[in-house]
């Protein structure tokens, strides 16, 4: 849901709209309650790394539904990467 929102506010124009309809297809993880992710962060030490709350939120998710997470962002792949969740392209 997090991501979804975050596509929905970006940047407006055709891509956008096509990035968004592709999402919609994709299987989506539930989301966890508050007191969860807080836990999650604390044990998992993701204060301070250099990423934001909807990244340890989707960190959280991947992790308790055993999935894979993908991104290009430095931050957010280090700490999937150190989870086991990082989903690595095969080329």
């Amino acid at each position: 849901d997090f991501v979804h929102g975050e596509l929905m506010i970006g940047k407006a124009g055709r891509t956008r709209t096509e990035i968004v309809d592709l999402y919609g297809r994709l299987r989506r993880l539930g989301t966890l309650a508050h007191d969860v992710v807080i836990a999650f962060a604390k044990k998992h030490e993701l204060a301070n790394r250099g990423i934001g709350w909807v990244d340890i939120h989707l960190l959280a998710s991947a992790y308790a539904t055993d999935s894979q997470l993908w991104t290009v962002d430095k931050a957010l792949k280090t700490a999937a990467g150190e989870l086991e969740i990082l989903f690595e392209e095969t080329k």
